[in-house]
């Protein structure tokens, strides 16, 4: 019994350690794409002239690393599939570990990204715009945000699996075949808010030109929705729907 108890708490540990990871990285990967300069840029420090046969270099760079992120989910599924395998890991946490580990690799595109910050498409400096800015890419990401808790953030992100295999439970309700086809064909959630970030920028270089170009057209390549996946999407609306006006029905009497 001890020895159970000791496994779960370490099962906890790393979940909340795998958790913090997560939502670091997609902070900072939404800094990243909010196109702020850095200490340095806003000092000049990187702002040094560089030549032709450098800017190719980097933009081509910039296009392999982009676009390398298009082939990460089926990596990453093979890798925690064997890995898990291997060392016996219950597959109730094989979606949370391919989680993690797409989000660290969005810290391995920020490091590695090559900026050519003395090369603009536009630079708009007013502050109204600046509050534009800011308040656009807020929306989205809390629209995003929105769309995971709208779908099932639980179910996404593979923490109910884990949350019912710390309870002790093998089996856990699954979600129909018509939710995990959904989900394949919609491949991102809220890819258009992602495509607003991307093009909405105070300062668009030709390096962002490049992530911009790349992503959008990878996020339009990946979704496959139909009118099946509409129509399941609106049937669900309905459901919760149903759900709301039967819970405002609800009354509790007290205990006589």
């Amino acid at each position: 019994m001890i020895k159970v108890h000791s496994i779960q708490t370490v099962v906890t540990v790393l979940v909340v350690i795998g958790s913090c990871l997560l939502a670091s990285s997609i902070i900072r990967f939404a800094y990243f794409l909010s196109g702020y300069k850095t200490f340095s840029e806003v000092n000049g420090i990187n702002n040094y002239p560089i030549s032709s046969s450098e800017f190719y270099c980097k933009t081509i760079f910039n296009w392999l690393l982009a676009s390398s992120y298009l082939f990460m989910p089926t990596l990453a599924e093979f890798i925690v599939y064997k890995v898990g395998n291997i060392c016996r890991l219950p597959k109730s946490f094989y979606k949370f570990t391919e989680l993690v580990f797409l989000s660290s690799y969005l810290n391995v595109i920020i490091i590695c990204w090559q900026r050519t910050p003395e090369i603009y498409l536009w630079s708009i400096n007013s502050p109204h715009t600046q509050y534009a800015h800011v308040f656009i890419h807020i929306c989205m990401w809390t629209m995003s945000i929105m769309i995971l808790w709208a779908i099932d953030i639980m179910e996404i992100t593979g923490l109910r699996s884990i949350f019912y295999y710390l309870l002790g439970r093998t089996h856990y309700p699954l979600k129909s075949q018509r939710f995990d086809l959904f989900l394949k064909n919609i491949a991102f959630p809220g890819s258009s808010c992602l495509i607003v970030i991307l093009w909405t920028q105070k300062y668009m270089s030709f390096d962002r030109l490049v992530l911009a170009v790349t992503w959008t057209l990878c996020l339009i390549s990946c979704n496959n929705t139909d009118e099946k996946d509409i129509a399941y999407v609106s049937k669900q609306i309905e459901k919760k729907k149903k759900w709301m006006f039967y819970s405002e029905c609800i009354t509790v009497s007290s205990l006589e």
